[in-house]
C-alpha cells in the first residue's frame, strides 16, 4: 500500500516545483486479504475497503488508521449485504453508503451503514 501526500501539488498545480510525495507503508498485522473490484472510502484519516474478490466475492469492511497505521476489520451488522465487487461506497454524514456491484448478476441496491452505532440499513 502506498499514501500520496497530494497537498504541496494541490496549492499549485501548474508549477513545476509542486511535488507529489509518494510512500510506502508497511504494516504486518490485522490486513485484509489481497482483492480486487473493491471499494473504497475515506473520512476523518481513516481509509475504508469494502468487498470485492478474490477467488470469491468477498462482504468484509476493513477501516485503516493512517495516523495509527493500523488495520482492523470492523463487523457488519446482519442481514449483512450479498458480497460483490465492483460496486460504490462513500463516506457520508457518518455512514458508508454502499450502491450497486457484481457477483454474476448486477445489483442496484442501496445500503447505509451507520459506523456510529454500527447498523445498517438498506434502501
Amino acid at each position: 500500500m502506498h499514501i500520496f501526500e497530494l497537498s504541496d501539488f494541490l496549492e499549485a498545480p501548474s508549477s513545476p516545483l509542486s511535488k507529489i510525495v509518494v510512500r510506502r507503508v508497511s504494516v504486518a498485522e490485522g490486513l485484509p486479504s489481497t482483492r480486487w473490484g473493491h471499494a473504497a472510502a475515506t473520512n476523518d484519516g481513516k481509509l475504508y475497503i469494502l468487498g470485492g474478490r478474490n477467488e470469491l466475492d468477498i462482504g468484509d469492511l476493513h477501516e485503516f488508521d493512517m495516523v495509527d497505521m493500523k488495520w482492523r476489520e470492523v463487523t457488519i451488522a446482519e442481514p449483512r449485504p450479498k458480497p460483490r465487487r465492483r460496486h460504490s461506497v462513500q463516506y457520508i454524514c457518518g455512514c458508508l453508503v454502499m450502491f450497486g456491484g457484481f457477483d454474476g448478476n448486477f445489483f442496484d441496491d442501496l445500503h447505509i451503514l451507520d459506523m456510529q452505532t454500527a447498523s445498517r440499513s438498506q434502501i
